[in-house]
């Protein structure tokens, strides 16, 4: 049972191999939730902190030590005035795809590798290889 993340589906074997990959959305749990995961991390010889972001939701206390934990780890944070099961719903919408039902998607994609992107540069670089 220590091996569980209070409040969340994570085992261990799952913080191990997550790297950068899990995401906290929490209100008053937070706290708890860092000093755990920062515990198991600590006994279990994970080095690279495996958290990607963190949701702070509603009017949760964040403590010194988890920002200080933030800080160090430069985690992004934001809070949401929603509840924890809101900010779950409203994440889960969001479409991050770049695909054929999201041209204006692709639109911006193109612009901005055009505007930012040396492609010359790249072409000319690939053909000395």
């Amino acid at each position: 049972m220590e091996s569980i993340l209070a409040g969340s589906l994570i085992d261990l074997k799952e913080l191990k191999s997550s790297q950068d990959l899990l995401l906290v959305v929490a209100t008053r749990s937070i706290n708890d939730a860092i000093k755990k995961i920062e515990s198991m991390a600590r006994q279990h010889g994970i080095k690279n902190c495996p958290l990607s972001g963190i949701v702070a939701t509603g009017d949760g206390k964040i403590e010194k030590h988890t920002l200080e934990y933030i800080e160090v780890n430069k985690i992004p944070l934001i809070r949401s005035e929603l509840d924890t099961y809101g900010a779950v719903i409203s994440i889960s919408k969001i479409e991050v795809k770049i695909n054929t039902s999201t041209p204006w998607k692709v639109q911006m994609a193109i612009d901005l590798i055009q505007n930012n992107v040396d492609l010359e540069a790249i072409l000319n670089f690939s053909k000395l290889a």
